[in-house]
């Protein structure tokens, strides 16, 4: 493959010293050919001259097709670049003079017609004539016709975060419309050649709208194609994408772009038919922070803090809720001139004073000194971690040169080989760490109470302070080990951190959640194999991604760029790695806690049974067993059966509801009647989760505190009480739904605190329990 590159770095070479960064469409095909990919047959002429009617005769067709190859004129179809015309000379001459004269003129018709969507700066048509390099005569294919799926697309885009990333899905000139009209995850197919080998790009095209129709053919008949072709074409493109991507070293090109749009399939083969490829030169990455300093931050020996006052400050706070946490005095020092002592923890008058090199420094003072404190302590060599707590930092417009400087300083001293600290942050609101014995937050306590003991198990990682104070304050019942606010990522980033928890003891946590906003370039290929490590150890990460669709794109210069939004890419690649991704806030917070009350627990199968006492909660459970969804009802054994007629027939329930899936037990049915039937639901082998969700409004069932109504929910033979002894006692996960208002918050909340996941919606519970099967 190599000479294969080889020549493909000097045609971009070539292209480049013609001052382009697209290449010509026979300059493409020839990129075709050499990744293995059959090109219709063509020949190429100059803008000057008549195609030579013996070799026109060679294209053996009785129809040709005419394109113009300017390196300013991109979308052919929408300026009339492209006619198919007789394969006769006369007919082919005189579409040509036709094409050189009007095409110049539509192009800027066309191009001020998208003058809000893009950046053209060209509206002269004597410049767009010029351009004209040539024309290719091709010819027309004659290919498989079998209406939608006979049109594919292929194409390559180079993404900031995951690097160059291959688009499989419906091709042509309806591309766009088709795809925002089919289920997102049917209409287009994302890999990462980091990522995605052949077997995993073989699976994940499956579940694509066009796959079926083209491995068995039109109704039912033979395939078109045998998909492996298919397969070996994108692992092609894929060896080549990572050879000019901007994320490893090699050629200094990067392939922005590449498109196939149509790929057809003629006798039995891929054809593209059409082509384009954007390239440009690669640019340095930065310099990744060395990440087993982490240990240093998370599990500090000392901390070193600058910002507080005597008084009570944002720095005041943050000392007091480090030693609230656990921290040793004695081993927290202050950067304070004038003050010999602040809460019985020693002070200092500079950073040079300070008695050795802290584990932990934290910063508490305006963003405008960051630079020279950062400096004091590369220069003194006084930490090996620092958290800027200050905000505006790279946020701010005019601050942005201040945050490259920091950069260049952490840059130039890890290159050098001194000692320069991990740097979390800036607008970081700190990090809880329970097994460090420290809480940097400046949140008082009584503003934001923490539970500082509890079972371990979950590690939250946020961009966003607020975003993680809220959801953990929301959810009393949860207690992270480790709660760390990372801000706009000036140095350390998410992806350094799963890093870190995937190659050492820290990260035997069993639930990581995660809030994004933005992944620095080629993060999102660390993070995912950070997390396909923790996840293949037995943990398991919920995301959930903000910013998803930024405003002001540039248009795009290829179908592929502009049906492959971000965060669509972002959402496909994390699926393919199992990870949870919630789309909205409320199934963030509901996943989160029930992935760490199920962090235990783990589905043999995906056969699910349900059970409620209301008939609409289980029609709508019903309704979200989807045909194509993973979940399937599970059929009762003989012996389950039995156990459910005994359970519920002494109440009569028997002769008014059949014993099916779902088990509705009505009204009528008290707590033992109820407790019985989920534990022979649980006991069942055919059974492997399920979703309990009793109504609470019946008089049949304890659902109430114990005030004057004669009713406990915590009374031992209490529905509440046995579900908490059939979860603790069985292997098998199971969620709960409480459907209803605030009355029943106590019961809820009991529920919670004797880790049961619940639900206040079956819906949500139903779609839970889908993607945790999944993972």
């Amino acid at each position: 493959m190599a000479g294969i590159y080889r020549s493909i770095n000097n045609l971009l070479k070539r292209a480049e010293a013609e001052g382009r960064s697209h290449l010509l469409e026979p300059e493409v095909y020839s990129i075709f050919k050499q990744i293995g990919l059959r090109v219709p047959k063509f020949i190429y002429i100059s803008s000057e001259k008549w195609p030579d009617p013996e070799k026109l005769k060679q294209l053996r067709t009785s129809e040709v097709v005419i394109k113009v190859v300017s390196p300013l004129i991109l979308h052919k179809t929408d300026v009339g670049g492209v006619r198919f015309v007789p394969n006769r000379w006369k007919e082919v001459k005189q579409n040509l003079m036709e094409m050189r004269e009007t095409v110049p003129q539509r192009w800027v018709e066309w191009a001020r017609s998208q003058r809000g969507a893009a950046e053209i700066s060209v509206f002269d048509e004597t410049k767009v004539r010029d351009s004209i390099r040539g024309f290719l005569i091709i010819e027309k294919v004659n290919y498989e016709r079998i209406g939608w799926g006979e049109e594919l697309l292929l194409g390559l885009k180079q993404t900031h975060d995951f690097g160059p990333i291959i688009t499989i899905g419906f091709g042509g000139i309806d591309v766009e419309y088709i795809s925002r009209r089919l289920k997102e995850d049917q209409a287009l197919g994302f890999f990462s050649p980091y990522l995605s080998g052949r077997a995993k790009i073989a699976s994940e095209l499956t579940g694509l709208a066009f796959y079926e129709k083209l491995a068995k053919g039109p109704r039912g008949g033979k395939p078109v194609i045998d998909m492996m072709k298919l397969v070996e074409a994108m692992e092609k493109l894929g060896r080549l994408a990572r050879y000019f991507s901007a994320l490893q070293p090699g050629s200094g090109f990067v392939l922005e772009e590449l498109e196939a749009n149509p790929l057809v399939i003629a006798h039995g083969s891929l054809m593209p038919l059409d082509g384009l490829v954007r390239f440009s030169r690669k640019k340095e990455l930065r310099l990744r922070p060395p990440v087993e300093k982490l240990t240093h931050l998370l599990l500090p020996r000392s901390i070193g803090l600058i910002g507080v006052s005597e008084r009570m400050n944002l720095g005041h706070i943050i000392l007091n809720n480090i030693l609230e946490a656990g921290f040793p005095r004695e081993k927290v020092f202050i950067v304070k001139p004038g003050a010999e002592s602040i809460e019985g923890c020693r002070c200092f008058p500079s950073i040079a004073a300070l008695p050795e090199a802290v584990d932990l420094f934290v910063y508490a003072l305006p963003a405008d000194q960051v630079y020279s404190c950062l400096e004091s302590l590369i220069k003194e060599e006084k930490a090996h971690s620092m958290i800027i707590i200050a905000g505006g930092l790279g946020e701010k417009s005019g601050t942005q040169e201040e945050e490259r400087r920091i950069r260049e300083l952490l840059a130039t001293a890890r290159k050098e080989g001194r000692l320069a600290p991990v740097v979390n942050g800036a607008n970081s609101l700190g990090i809880i760490s329970r097994p460090g014995h420290y809480d940097t937050t400046f949140i008082p306590e009584y503003k934001f109470p923490r539970r500082r003991e509890g079972e371990p198990g979950l590690i939250f990682i946020s961009q966003s302070g607020a975003f993680m104070i809220t959801r953990l304050n929301k959810s009393p019942w949860l207690s992270p080990e480790m709660a760390i606010s990372i801000g706009n990522q000036i140095d350390l980033t998410v992806a350094d951190y799963l890093e870190y928890f995937s190659r050492t003891e820290a990260g035997n946590s069993k639930v990581f959640a995660l809030y994004l906003e933005g992944l620095r370039e080629g993060d999102g290929i660390i993070l995912a194999r950070a997390a396909s490590r923790l996840i293949k150890a037995g943990s398991k990460i919920i995301v959930y991604k903000g910013g998803r669709t930024p405003q002001g794109r540039l248009a795009t210069s290829s179908h592929t760029a502009s049906v492959a939004g971000d965060y669509s890419i972002f959402k496909a690649l994390l699926k393919q790695q199992r990870i949870y991704v919630a789309e909205t806030l409320a199934e963030f917070e509901l996943g989160m806690k029930a992935l760490y009350f199920l962090k235990d627990k783990k589905p043999r199968g995906s056969r699910v049974a349900l059970m409620s006492n209301a008939g609409f909660e289980c029609v709508i459970m019903a309704d979200h067993i989807f045909p194509d969804g993973v979940l399937r009802l599970a059929e009762w054994s003989t012996k389950t059966r039995e156990k459910l007629l005994k359970a519920l027939s002494p109440l009569g329930i028997d002769r008014l509801q059949d014993i099916r899936n779902p088990l509705d037990l009505t009204p009528i049915a008290d707590d033992r009647a109820f407790s019985a039937c989920v534990e022979a639901v649980l006991d069942d082998p055919g059974v492997d989760c399920a979703v309990i969700s009793p109504v609470p409004m019946t008089p049949a069932l304890k659902t109430l505190q114990a005030i004057d109504h004669g009713e406990d929910f915590r009374e031992a033979t209490s529905l509440a009480s046995r579900l908490v002894e059939l979860f603790q006692k069985s292997p098998k996960p199971f969620v709960v739904s409480l459907d209803a208002g605030s009355l029943y918050d106590p019961l809820a909340d009991y529920l919670e605190s004797q880790r049961l996941p619940v639900f206040r919606r079956v819906d949500e519970a139903l779609l839970f329990l889908e993607k945790f099967v999944r993972l």
